[in-house]
């Protein structure tokens, strides 16, 4: 396992610095949505539910030890953590010498990062976690994909923010034990962009060809990495969609049977969360529009039937109702 440079450690917690001075205030959870309290031992207890999708382990302090013993420099960044976090302890910490209570206080910043994610608190779970530094940097990155495709309030906001994400997790690749999100992260944020623009600005980007091989090379170390599996059938219509079947499948290898066989282990996947049927149902309106109505509406029904555990789930319901309401008035036209 490669383990990164002093000075290439150095220059990524500068990385996260700047990301955690960003002044830009963001648009709040909606209160008219449901609210949610993971408050104490119920996060761990929903723990399975709420990271259903991507596999995260629980961030206790067995899971620190195991990152620190694969990844000695984490050390290093527990302490300074620990240290900014208790500027009235004039004790320096020893990064070879953590206590269980200190990893137990860390630890404890940690989860508060993954609660404000999944309470709706997005951009606190952001900025809590960059300064937690690499351990901290999965609820960060998945809070600031969530808000840019849910609440950002332009376009340019969006993207302005899910390049911040490519740029961060690029500069994570060579963090081992996080591998799996990075590539998931950086695939999406790419994907995300690439679906708002025009054919010659999407092939411009020269984002195709890598978040494709980046969410191959992830299902290949994770077979049943869930949000992976829908990510890549996405993007295998989002191909097509932009370059058309027979350029995507012969300049990216995009095709309409690997798209629906990606959606399609997703569905199997106990417990279902919305985005599943949802992106699904988006893929097939974007390929076939009316001629894939009636699986669409299926789909969607499915969503419908599914009850939200978390924030980014209701903001996935909003959009799963408009969709059901706008084949309804297409219906009766």
């Amino acid at each position: 396992m490669r383990k990164l440079p002093l000075i290439l450690l150095i220059l990524l917690l500068a990385t996260l610095s700047h990301f955690t001075q960003a002044s830009d205030v963001w648009a709040v959870y909606p209160k008219s949505l449901p609210q949610y309290d993971y408050s104490g031992d119920k996060l761990k207890h929903h723990w399975d539910r709420l990271t259903t999708g991507i596999n995260e382990p629980f961030p206790d302090v067995v899971y620190l030890k195991s990152m620190v013993n694969s990844y000695p420099e984490l050390a290093r960044i527990i302490t300074d953590a620990l240290s900014k976090a208790n500027t009235s302890d004039t004790q320096t910490l020893n990064p070879k010498a953590i206590s269980d209570a200190q990893y137990q206080h860390y630890a404890l910043q940690l989860q508060e990062a993954w609660r404000a994610l999944f309470e709706g608190r997005f951009q606190e779970a952001k900025q809590l976690g960059i300064r937690l530094g690499p351990a901290g940097y999965i609820p960060a990155l998945y809070a600031q994909c969530i808000y840019a495709q849910h609440l950002a309030r332009s376009p340019q906001e969006k993207h302005d923010l899910l390049r911040e994400v490519i740029t961060l997790s690029d500069s994570m690749r060579d963090y081992q034990p996080a591998t799996h999100y990075v590539l998931f992260s950086n695939a999406y944020a790419k994907a995300r962009i690439a679906e708002d623009l025009s054919l010659s600005e999407a092939l411009a980007t020269g984002y195709t060809g890598p978040m494709k091989s980046d969410l191959e090379h992830l299902m290949s170390l994770q077979p049943d990495h869930l949000f992976g599996a829908a990510a890549l059938g996405g993007v295998h219509a989002g191909i097509i969609e932009k370059a058309g079947k027979l350029v995507g499948r012969m300049t990216y290898g995009a095709n309409e049977n690997t798209m629906r066989k990606w959606f399609e282990q997703a569905m199997t996947h106990t417990p279902l969360p919305p985005v599943i049927p949802l992106e699904y149902s988006v893929a097939l309106q974007r390929l076939y529009g009316n001629k894939e109505t009636d699986k669409i509406r299926k789909l969607l029904t499915t969503a419908n039937q599914i009850t939200p555990v978390n924030a980014e789930e209701s903001l996935e319901m909003v959009k799963v109702g408009a969709m059901l309401e706008m084949i309804k008035r297409n219906t009766n036209q």
